[in-house]
């Protein structure tokens, strides 16, 4: 006979994401906290990286994504082109690669995203999805790349 147990195991998430807001697990309080750092803007997660409350290169990455997303949320009534999305989204991710320089995950979103916005034209509200939109499709990746890992760890065990 084969004992089969099932336990409900809490999820480890680094990352708390919904369209304006974002969470960071300060990963400075570990293992003897789990605490939520806010982060309403690409400023506070400039810090974040810099002093490596968030670590590991996706991670980095896809909270640079992802602050940039928030704060794109907040200003899209500000940006009325796609011209001026481009410009806002080059500054602030420009901003963000210099939080860890040699974070080559860091450095290839920073790219990608600014690709994108650069090819965009039309309406700011248009562009701020697109941009928006990719970010978040970053962090979808991540989840499914983290799953498939672990899906194939477990094969390897079991």
């Amino acid at each position: 006979a084969q004992l089969i147990v099932t336990m409900a195991a809490p999820t480890l998430e680094a990352i708390r994401y919904s369209r304006g807001k974002l969470q960071l697990l300060d990963q400075l309080k570990l293992p003897t906290e789990t605490v939520f750092m806010d982060v309403p803007d690409c400023d506070v997660c400039w810090t974040a990286i810099k002093d490596m409350n968030v670590r590991g290169a996706p991670a980095i990455a896809i909270a640079a994504a992802l602050a940039l997303a928030v704060e794109l949320d907040g200003a899209k009534a500000t940006l009325a082109t796609a011209g001026d999305v481009c410009a806002f989204v080059a500054t602030k991710m420009d901003h963000l690669n210099t939080s860890r320089p040699t974070a080559v995950n860091l450095g290839e979103a920073v790219e990608r995203i600014k690709k994108l916005a650069a090819s965009l034209d039309g309406s700011g509200a248009d562009a701020v999805e697109a941009v928006i939109a990719e970010c978040e499709g970053m962090l979808a990746a991540d989840i499914a790349n983290n799953r498939a890992i672990g899906s194939f760890g477990a094969d390897a065990l079991c």
